[in-house]
């Protein structure tokens, strides 16, 4: 399930990815992932930024192999994404390896 109406996150994490984008649009982005926390009374999520272009770079991000760590280790149960663009372009996307541990641990994905 890559989108989710989840009410019930008890743990849920945010991953945004802010390469190429101005301060104001990377504020943007970490508002809509409290104001979606908030209108569905989730507890403020876990927020994993990137500040350079993940599908740029040799491998995975830091950021996003300790997400990826922490969702195969069952602390997240909910994943809101803002800034999908920079993981799901080029060779180098990195949808299949955020997507694949999400899926195999029942871990919904909502795209922002």
């Amino acid at each position: 399930m890559l989108e989710s109406n989840n009410d019930d996150a008890a743990r849920p994490a945010a991953y945004i990815c802010v390469a190429s984008t101005s301060r104001a649009e990377a504020a943007q982005r970490r508002n809509a992932v409290s104001a979606t926390a908030s209108r569905r009374g989730w507890p403020e999520p876990a927020v994993y930024v990137d500040d350079c272009d993940p599908s740029l770079a040799e491998g995975p991000s830091p950021m996003l192999t300790r997400l990826v760590g922490e969702i195969r280790a069952g602390r997240h149960d909910m994943l809101l994404v803002a800034g999908v663009a920079a993981i799901s372009r080029g060779v180098g996307s990195l949808v299949p390896q955020l997507l694949y541990p999400c899926m195999s641990n029942g871990v919904p994905v909502e795209f922002l």
